[in-house]
């Protein structure tokens, strides 16, 4: 029997697997890689939103399903992701004092320059 005209319920002939195992294996790769891609742009200390956007635009990734898996990590290490969230605090803060220290800096040279 060619495989046009299999019934529901019949297996399928040697050599081919039936369409719901592949699309699961579909979905397990594709899952598999957003988490990949998320955990490489954690690694760069990115937020949520930011690797959103970054896998929507250069994976072309929705960002539904980004979410869900974000979700679902999220679910699973959830001291993992409390701790990510202060380290991404802690490295805003470390930024905006960065500047601020360099404005403090040429304020100080300016005004040094204008004694003188």
């Amino acid at each position: 029997m060619s495989s046009s005209t299999k019934r529901k319920g019949e297996v399928p002939e040697e050599g081919q697997q039936p369409a719901t195992k592949k699309t699961t294996d579909e979905k397990i790769k594709t899952i598999t890689k957003i988490k990949e891609l998320i955990q490489v742009g954690m690694s760069k200390y990115m937020t949520q939103a930011e690797i959103i956007s970054a896998l929507k635009h250069q994976h072309q990734i929705k960002p539904s399903d980004t979410c869900l898996v974000w979700r679902k990590l999220e679910e699973q290490n959830k001291d993992f992701f409390f701790s990510y969230g202060v380290r991404l605090r802690l490295k805003d803060q470390v930024a905006a004092f960065n500047y601020l220290s360099g404005q403090h800096r040429a304020l100080a040279v300016k005004l040094r320059g204008d004694e003188a």
